[in-house]
């Protein structure tokens, strides 16, 4: 279960302003990085070898998705409630995600891309805990994967 935000060793926080300045997504249970999956353009052409040829194509960057505790009062957890505004206005921020490398968490690989808020939907089942799952989508130039150094995120 995540504290503050951090799930075990993970971080993930977003940013509204330049000079970067991260929001912790507080309250963190679940996180799926992005990942590429490159598309396979055939190239084959008719002829005696009988195989299909390809090459690379394009990268698509998946789908992060987040699942935190919910906490709906903006007084307590303002980080939720800007999540479902950004969610609303459709605006894209900077996203930050920090995996550590070691059992002491002094050194974090990270990755950096920019991304909006697809999708913001509490989940509330009858006599379970009340949560959110968060899904934001790519929507940038770069995604920039740091080497292990100190965490960005407070």
């Amino acid at each position: 279960m995540a504290v503050d935000g951090v799930l075990g060793n993970v971080k993930v926080a977003y940013s509204l302003s330049s000079p970067i300045s991260w929001v912790n997504v507080p309250q963190l249970l679940d996180a799926q990085i992005p990942t590429f999956s490159r598309e396979k353009i055939d190239t084959s052409v008719m002829g005696t070898s009988g195989f299909k040829r390809s090459i690379p194509g394009w990268n698509q960057v998946s789908d992060m998705t987040l699942k935190v505790l919910a906490d709906l009062d903006e007084t307590t957890s303002p980080a939720h409630a800007a999540l479902a505004s950004l969610n609303k206005a459709g605006t894209t921020v900077w996203w930050r995600v920090e995996i550590a490398v070691n059992r002491d968490s002094t050194k974090w690989k990270a990755w950096e891309f920019q991304g909006f808020v697809q999708e913001f939907k509490p989940v509330a089942p009858a006599g379970g805990r009340e949560e959110i799952d968060i899904t934001v989508g790519f929507d940038g130039t770069a995604f920039t994967v740091y080497n292990a150094g100190a965490s960005a995120i407070s």
